[in-house]
């Protein structure tokens, strides 16, 4: 039995001086590396410079073969940031979208909320992406409570028939934008609702303090409208089950069922304007329900 262990040991021990000798062996030929041949070098050069022109030339097709238009066809020339999103302008988006990069496009998306998958295409500007209204609401609530980005939740107190709190939702808050990137962004939203594609949000309840966007996919397969006061955040998608065509856009299906909610919450005692009372809320959106 002794002689077998010892047989088994020498073995291995043949084993280990083996590979030693193998890795000596290694360690001296990359020492020892010859000159590569000049041809050799050419040609890898020459591959190496086909393939990253190859990537540029598809990369500078597909550039080319994305040329994004505006919803009436026209082209405005120079406008203002805030004219763009007025008017919904195409065009002005995906090129500052470009001049900014996507990085900061789906960086700023998440800062306000948004968790859903987002393409790296300039696109996206422009909504080319899959969204829940929920989350859409995260965002613009941000931007309504002045950078501040709070976890949205649906249970906010439990008591028992003792009036005794069972539980009390702990709130969560960061800020992610500063206020006067919020302001400038308010200004323009406002703009929107008072002059621009959202009109029809503020018709029927004094919607002095309102501000929001309308939104239309390809097809008017979705029609949006997303929106807040100082008080309340609201957004509403239109859409059909079978993804088939609207008859309508944001503009004329979606702004006008936001502004019957707003004007509903300011019946069932909801404040939208900031300072005003519930007696005046109701006697207002009594005076102006037959507007609707």
């Amino acid at each position: 039995e002794s002689g077998k262990i010892v047989k088994k040991q020498s073995y291995f021990n043949g084993l280990l001086e083996e590979s030693s000798n193998l890795e000596d062996e290694l360690i001296r030929l990359e020492e020892n590396v010859p000159d590569a041949d000049p041809l050799i070098l050419e040609l890898e050069s020459f591959l190496e410079e086909s393939e990253s022109e190859t990537e540029e030339e598809s990369e500078a097709e597909r550039e080319e073969d994305y040329q994004p238009q505006n919803y009436s066809r026209k082209y405005r020339g120079v406008v203002t940031l805030r004219q763009s999103l007025s008017d919904s302008l195409n065009v002005p988006t995906v090129k500052l979208a470009n001049l900014i990069g996507v990085d900061s496009v789906i960086d700023m998306a998440r800062k306000l909320g948004i968790r859903g998958k987002l393409p790296y295409e300039l696109s996206l500007a422009l909504g080319s992406c899959e969204v829940t209204p929920f989350e859409m609401t995260h965002a613009f609530n941000t931007i309504a409570a002045g950078g501040v980005c709070s976890r949205p939740h649906l249970i906010t107190k439990v008591k028992d028939n003792k009036n005794q709190v069972l539980y009390r939702h702990k709130s969560s808050k960061r800020v992610v934008l500063g206020k006067n990137i919020c302001a400038d962004m308010h200004r323009m939203l406002r703009s929107a609702v008072t002059e621009g594609t959202g009109r029809a949000a503020t018709k029927g309840w004094p919607a002095v303090a309102a501000a929001g966007k309308t939104g239309t996919s390809d097809d008017y397969r979705d029609a949006w409208f997303a929106g807040y006061t100082p008080q309340l955040t609201c957004v509403v998608w239109v859409g059909r089950d079978n993804n088939s065509s609207l008859p309508g856009s944001g503009a004329t299906l979606a702004a006008p069922v936001w502004a019957r909610f707003m004007r509903a919450a300011q019946g069932a005692g909801f404040q939208t304007d900031k300072g005003m009372s519930k007696r005046k809320t109701k006697q207002r959106w009594r005076t102006t329900s037959k507007d609707i």
